[in-house]
């Protein structure tokens, strides 16, 4: 009886275990918008989906001298929620280098400023009582008197200071004394989405944007020497360039080959004028511009299926950045390769400008890139491609890149090794970003979280960026195996065409794939995206019994992961047979396979190389008479 009752408690055990397996961990929030129905666990949006969405009409001005952007902002707030809104939350993301503020990355000293000023607030015609205005850290609340209700907009007006970093700081500021890239420099209304209403989640350094999709008509006063790269359509050129430049303009739009549309011969001297530069761009998801008095500026034509979406690829640096010449072609074929091959989908934006302005690495805007100029020519190249890769995710995709940072860059980290591997093989990734090595050195280190830990909560750099650009990618790579390498492709397109201009989440992500493979995988989100955990299969026994042999593996990290079986035989021959990672599903602590040999064996091995692996001491198993 004792016995029954013990073989009992395992089957229940093992089902409860395999029927966790089987439903994916969802927080109260994601239930209510399931229960809600506007998302559906097909990984679709509901039929009760929606999002909002804001007008902006920005007229600013760039001081040089004092480092600061002032101007006047009226947004126009579309209210698409079922809820009435009591108040409306604004970012102020210059406030990371407010004296005092939370960050997780040192900044410099002379950057440091009191906080972006706002002022002469007013909703609609009436003015807004500063006791109805909060600021904590990087948010804006302000209090609306009377609600604003489903269906309803909202007219906000109000004058703002900006100060820039005065450096080439965190993904804006001074590149030298007439050369600036301006990012996150206007008060922008956050996201109230369906899930967890406002986005309040400070900016904190790591953790990067979200922002719904939204109309901008800006008008920049900057003095006359400088030129002006920014997001959406240049409205007023003809009051800016010179008759000899709108045909180089116009030229580069069509060119088959990068054509030089500023040289330093054309560099216009300080003559105190102003000149204002007119910008609109629809349905973005943020706008973002640089500006110098000296910086090359080329242009070039970048062609897909889609006729309507020929992109004018552009790139401006300072004379003498090392290995930005090259940067126009580079993002010409890599724009071509995205559109066509993989992730397969129309380039979104009508034009894309890299523009030489920060120190290390790069950063993302709509249509719009800040990269560092570096001597490594690969480096620069991959910056490139992985940077403007973002138009997708998340701009595209209007991902939440505050709470689930690691999908962007892990999805444009897949599409930068595309590159490398199939049109740039001579750029191959190298270093840190070689994900087959790094995270084989990193998984296992204490501090790294689950994929699915929000962003935001992470005030440690390092396990941030271990799973931004090696654990994600790596996840993909065994979803890869998992469903092959094709059906990925196939499927990843489609969820892009069912979720452009909207706001996904992974979880539509998952259960998207879920739907379209006809597979539940919940076990491998589970595994890969909601524990800890890293890959270490062991070999733990084998046995021979006449023409099979048996081999135990056991799963020491947690992750599950293919793997490849090396057979050694007496003889000193060899065989391999590879394993699809599926074979964990059943039981992924430990399992055991059977593979038909045909002579003695001597011992069994797993071959590192097929996988990700942290621990080879354990990967070996001698066979004894």
């Amino acid at each position: 009886m004792k016995h029954l009752f013990l073989m009992l408690a395992m089957v229940v055990s093992g089902s409860g275990f395999l029927a966790a397996q089987d439903v994916l961990y969802e927080s109260q929030e994601y239930k209510n918008a399931y229960e809600k129905a506007t998302r559906a666990r097909t990984g679709e949006p509901g039929p009760n989906y929606w999002q909002n969405r804001s007008d902006y009409e920005i007229k600013a001005v760039f001081h040089p001298e004092e480092s600061t952007v002032s101007g006047h902002l009226r947004v126009k707030y579309f209210n698409n929620s079922p809820d009435t809104l009591r108040e409306v939350v604004f970012k102020l993301m210059q406030n990371l280098y407010k004296k005092g503020a939370a960050r997780q990355t040192p900044v410099e000293g002379i950057n440091l400023h009191s906080g972006i000023e706002t002022e002469h607030v007013t909703i609609g015609p009436e003015a807004v009582d500063g006791q109805a205005i909060r600021i904590a850290g990087t948010v804006m609340h302000l209090q609306l008197k009377q609600g604003l209700g489903p269906g309803q907009n909202a007219v906000i007006e109000m004058d703002f200071i900006t100060p820039i970093p005065k450096t080439a700081g965190l993904r804006s500021g001074h590149v030298d004394s007439t050369s600036v890239f301006a990012a996150y420099w206007f008060p922008q209304i956050a996201v109230y989405d369906d899930i967890f209403g406002w986005d309040t989640d400070e900016y904190i350094g790591i953790p990067e944007n979200y922002n719904d999709f939204s109309d901008y008509d800006v008008e920049l006063a900057l003095p006359s020497e400088y030129n002006v790269w920014a997001t959406g359509r240049h409205l007023n050129p003809r009051d800016i360039f010179s008759k000899k430049i709108m045909e180089r303009i116009e030229n580069s739009k069509k060119a088959g080959t990068p054509v030089d549309i500023i040289t330093e011969e054309d560099f216009r001297r300080p003559d105190g004028r102003v000149n204002t530069w007119k910008f609109r761009a629809e349905g973005v998801p943020d706008f973002a511009w640089g500006a110098s008095g000296h910086y090359l500026w080329q242009g070039v034509a970048a062609h897909n299926p889609d006729a309507d979406h020929t992109c004018w690829v552009q790139s401006a640096w300072a004379p003498g950045a090392p290995a930005f010449g090259m940067v126009a072609e580079i993002a010409k074929k890599s724009i071509e390769a995205f559109s066509t091959q993989f992730p397969g989908v129309p380039y979104p934006y009508f034009k894309h400008i890299s523009f030489s302005g920060t120190q290390g690495g790069g950063m993302e805007f709509p249509m719009l890139a800040n990269n560092h100029a570096t001597p490594d020519t690969t480096s620069t190249g991959l910056v490139t491609a992985h940077e403007l890769a973002h138009n997708y995710y998340p701009f595209m995709m209007g991902v939440n890149e505050r709470k689930y940072g690691w999908w962007d860059e892990t999805m444009t980290t897949l599409m930068e090794s595309y590159l490398s591997e199939n049109i740039f093989p001579d750029r191959e990734v190298h270093g840190f970003f070689r994900r087959s090595i790094s995270f084989n050195l990193l998984s296992g280190m204490h501090d790294i979280m689950p994929l699915m830990s929000e962003t935001s909560n992470i005030m440690k750099v390092m396990p941030s960026i271990v799973n931004f650009y090696i654990k994600g990618p790596a996840a993909m790579d065994v979803l890869m195996d998992l469903i092959g390498q094709q059906e990925f492709y196939k499927l990843n397109r489609e969820f892009m065409q069912t979720w452009k201009g909207r706001h996904p989440t992974p979880y539509d992500f998952f259960y998207f794939i879920n739907n379209r493979a006809g597979k539940n995988l919940n076990w491998f989100w589970s595994a890969w995206f909601f524990s800890f955990g890293y890959p270490d299969p062991a070999v733990t026994h084998a046995r021979q019994n006449g023409e099979y042999l048996a081999v135990t593996i056991a799963n020491k990290g947690g992750l599950p992961v293919p793997f490849e079986v090396i057979v050694h035989f007496d003889d000193d021959s060899m065989m391999k047979q590879a394993f699809n990672v599926s074979e964990w599903k059943g039981n992924p602590q430990e399992i055991t396979i059977r593979i038909p040999v045909n002579r003695k064996v001597k011992s069994v091995s797993l071959d590192r190389r097929y996988s990700y692996d942290a621990n080879v001491d354990n990967n070996e198993f001698i066979l004894t008479d």
